[in-house]
């Protein structure tokens, strides 16, 4: 069995938890933090433009939740049979898609 980049720092949140792992990923210069300190903004009006976005990982979901607020219909795929990617059950916050995409508020 090879090792992959993931597996170390697998190693490190499941011993030592989250922000261990992000500071061993941060010191390995797999995270580094973004400069932008202003709001998302998307150009353009919605108009009724359909977006799919592939992947309900966090990225995905923070996506579709972000242009469902810019009035955008969004439509989500996800490969794997559960949603939230890599962080699994800790994403319970974050709203869950249905076959409709994600509810409305």
């Amino acid at each position: 069995m090879t090792m992959t980049r993931r597996d170390p720092l697998g190693a490190v949140g499941m011993a030592a938890g989250t922000a261990a792992m992000y500071h061993a990923m941060a010191t390995l210069g797999h995270a580094q933090e973004s400069n932008y300190r202003g709001p998302i903004r998307l150009e353009g009006e919605p108009n009724g433009r359909r977006v799919l976005v592939l992947g309900v990982g966090l990225a995905g979901m923070t996506a579709a939740l972000e242009l469902r607020n810019a009035g955008y219909d969004v439509q989500m795929l996800e490969y794997r049979e559960r949603q939230a990617g890599d962080a699994g059950p800790c994403a319970v916050a974050i709203p869950v898609p249905t076959s409709k995409g994600l509810p409305r508020r």
